[in-house]
């Protein structure tokens, strides 16, 4: 029996639960069907496996809420669960970041927050929650990419969703990266 009909090695074990074990499983059984009605169409023997292609996840835009859906959104929630929407709204963290957050991360005279162990296990600062629709009072990309300590323009781009036209002006470049 040739390599491509004899079932593909178990991937390592990440840190987390396989996210959905029956799926890999239905997709699995739907390729060796695949390569079996293939070979008795043929009539021969496939030697090669099948490069099949998977379809790409669309690319969404995110939903931007209004000053006022946000405020309508914070009045309906309370204690720490409010707290930590504030956060993730206001400072640009992520939900972990957020969960992880300790006292000492926290600087009250410079109103940051240093981020340990973020995305890509790399630290960095952000600001406390008093920067929110910076980019609809006119402040340039450049200054709020700065302060939610953004590597790339095209994340503050993509978490803040402004559109296009409007980064066009700010940034001088005429279409998106």
């Amino acid at each position: 029996m040739s390599n491509a009909c004899q079932e593909p090695k178990p991937p390592k074990q990440s840190a987390g639960p396989s996210p959905t074990p029956k799926l890999l499983d239905r997709v699995r059984q739907v390729m060796r069907l695949k390569h079996d009605s293939y070979r008795e169409v043929l009539g021969r023997e496939i030697t090669e496996p099948i490069q099949a292609m998977r379809a790409r996840k669309p690319k969404r835009l995110p939903t931007v809420l209004t000053r006022e859906e946000v405020l309508l959104l914070f009045n309906q929630m309370s204690g720490v669960h409010k707290r930590i929407a504030q956060l993730l709204y206001g400072s640009g963290l992520r939900l972990m970041e957020a969960l992880r957050l300790r006292v000492q991360d926290l600087d009250l005279e410079y109103r940051t927050i240093t981020v340990q162990d973020g995305k890509g296990e790399k630290d960095r600062i952000t600001i406390l929650p008093n920067a929110t629709h910076l980019l609809e009072t006119g402040y340039d990309i450049r200054t709020v990419q700065e302060l939610l300590g953004h590597k790339d323009v095209r994340t503050t781009m993509s978490s803040s969703a402004v559109p296009w036209p409007c980064v066009a002006r700010w940034t001088g470049k005429g279409s998106p990266p």
